[in-house]
């Protein structure tokens, strides 16, 4: 048995040896005029800009793994990409990117490590007619692109990549590589997008357009500055274009959220922030309508209630999943909490608690908080957002102060049920919020 596997892992090294001899060797000149023999590569004669990817994978060491490499080059100006798109089929596939160190024909170098999810990205290059591609950073670039017939003299990189994966995958599978996690723990993600039309209620942000992006004006434009005011992130002028200030606050409410950061308001950004409205906002103020703890413990979300021991207000308005959290405006990590690693997600509350009492209040001594799924019980952590402005997350709230208050816990992501309650002790007084299921 053994034997065997070493031979097909061999035979899998070799083809793929096999290859990359027969593919030319793009980086091995520092002549552009090599790229143009792929599919992958675009050149705009008029103003000198051109823009190169190709795909490889590797099975060598443990680990399978496919990776998108992204080349760009303005004779002017630079892009920084954070993100790429590519639209497929009416399927838009985003991933992020990460420079890369590469000085090959002094072009910025990115690249996006796929786990097993850009497998459906692959085959999609794979089956395409044509294809359309955006990078977005500090401009967008898009261009259009046909992949080429794989018998063709001109085979392109994407095709000898993807024989390639294919005979690694077959391997993979056999070795069972998608059960026991054969995938690169580096991955980055894929967030994959049907071209559908928009609801009806995210036609004013969106209109017939799949996202906005860097450079977009309008009045979708408008109203999505107003949206991300009016939670918080976003303090500057309402003046109907997509620029670099807007574009940081998008990335900070996708940080957030734990979405896909490509810095372009799609529908997920949209939709986490119609149900998000006011929760980051400083100095929000306590509702009139307070209520004491129902005898039950039976508690509703969107209702403040007022505790005794200790003396505070607190409300739940939502619960979310996301691979981590941060402060609203938060900047950096110090201000962001995120799962131990990639088999896990956190299930997270948030709402907003007001210390009555005269002294500071220590959120692991005040408040017990826990999510309940099935038989299972999962502690949570109770933390507050300070400063005002969303810059740190702490676990005290100072006396007669109030702060948007999130709960949380780490969860496996094979638990794809939401939990059935969070439960929150302060005392002997017990709030339960039956959570709905997804």
């Amino acid at each position: 048995m053994k034997k065997r596997i070493i031979v097909l892992v061999l035979l899998a090294i070799w083809a793929g040896n096999a290859l990359a001899e027969a593919l030319p060797d793009a980086h091995a000149v520092c002549d552009v005029g090599g790229l143009e023999r792929y599919s992958g590569f675009v050149l705009d004669e008029a103003t000198g800009e051109w823009f190169y990817f190709s795909l490889g994978g590797n099975c060598h060491t443990g680990t399978l793994w496919t990776e998108l490499d992204v080349l760009y080059r303005h004779p002017s100006r630079q892009i920084g990409a954070l993100s790429a798109s590519f639209y497929i089929d009416e399927t838009r596939y985003d991933v992020a990117l990460a420079p890369k160190d590469d000085g090959q024909y002094g072009a910025e170098a990115y690249a996006a490590r796929l786990g097993p999810e850009g497998i459906a990205l692959l085959k999609a290059l794979a089956e395409a007619e044509t294809v359309e591609l955006q990078l977005v950073g500090a401009h967008a670039y898009r261009c259009a692109f046909a992949p080429q017939e794989k018998e063709s003299a001109r085979s392109s990189v994407i095709n000898y990549t993807l024989r390639g994966l294919d005979g690694a995958l077959e391997i993979a599978d056999w070795l069972g590589a998608g059960r026991c996690g054969l995938w690169s723990a580096d991955a980055s993600a894929l967030y994959r997008e049907d071209a559908t039309a928009p609801d009806e209620v995210l036609t004013e942000y969106l209109a017939s357009a799949d996202r906005l992006c860097v450079q977009d004006k309008g009045k979708s434009v408008t109203a999505y500055q107003e949206l991300l005011r009016g939670a918080g992130y976003y303090p500057g002028k309402l003046d109907g274009t997509f620029g670099t200030a807007v574009q940081q606050a998008t990335l900070r409410v996708q940080r957030y959220a734990g979405l896909l950061p490509t810095g372009c308001a799609d529908r997920r950004t949209l939709e986490f922030l119609l149900g998000h409205i006011g929760a980051a906002e400083p100095e929000q103020p306590v509702p009139a309508d307070v209520r004491d703890v129902p005898v039950n413990g039976e508690a509703q979300p969107g209702v403040q209630y007022r505790l005794d021991d200790p003396a505070c207000t607190i409300r739940i308005d939502r619960f979310w999943r996301a691979d981590s959290l941060s402060a609203g405006a938060a900047a950096d990590a110090l201000a962001t909490r995120a799962c131990a690693d990639r088999d896990h997600r956190l299930l997270i509350a948030e709402g907003w608690i007001v210390n009555e009492c005269m002294a500071e209040l220590y959120l692991p001594d005040a408040l017990k908080a826990s999510f309940a799924c099935g038989d299972g019980v999962w502690t949570a952590v109770a933390l507050v957002e300070r400063n005002g402005g969303g810059t740190e997350l702490s676990s005290v709230l100072a006396a007669q102060d109030g702060a948007r208050l999130l709960l949380y816990a780490e969860m496996p992501k094979r638990l794809t049920q939401m939990p059935d309650a969070l439960s929150l002790q302060a005392g002997a007084q017990a709030l339960r919020y039956e959570l709905e299921q997804e």
